[in-house]
């Protein structure tokens, strides 16, 4: 992977906040095994999965919408959208993705 793509990569796991997304994801698997749900281990990961779906989508969202606030603050400078090396629109491209894919996850937990 080039320079480039990594730089790139780096700048969508700071703006999503990934590195503390496994936090937000234990969320709903431990909700499950608390309330003694009899699932599958694919059940427990597809919980997992959406939890870090839902934490995307919240942080990335907060992002989009407080970034008039975040523009004036100094100590905030260095954020992928406030300094635009994401673009808003892509932004806003990943929080309707995640919308999407943690629609088709519920549904395939479901069906399976």
């Amino acid at each position: 992977m080039n320079n480039m793509k990594l730089k790139k990569l780096q700048l969508y796991l700071k703006l999503t906040r990934f590195h503390s997304s496994i936090l937000t994801a234990f969320a709903p698997v431990c909700t499950a095994a608390a309330l003694g749900l009899q699932i599958s281990i694919l059940h427990y990961i597809g919980l997992f999965f959406i939890g870090i779906l839902f934490h995307i989508f919240l942080f990335v969202l907060n992002e989009v919408r407080d970034i008039d606030i975040d523009k004036t603050s100094d100590s905030l400078k260095n954020k992928p959208l406030v300094d635009g090396s994401i673009p808003i629109t892509n932004a806003k491209i990943l929080v309707y993705s995640t919308i999407i894919l943690e629609r088709i996850s519920k549904i395939l937990l479901y069906l399976f």
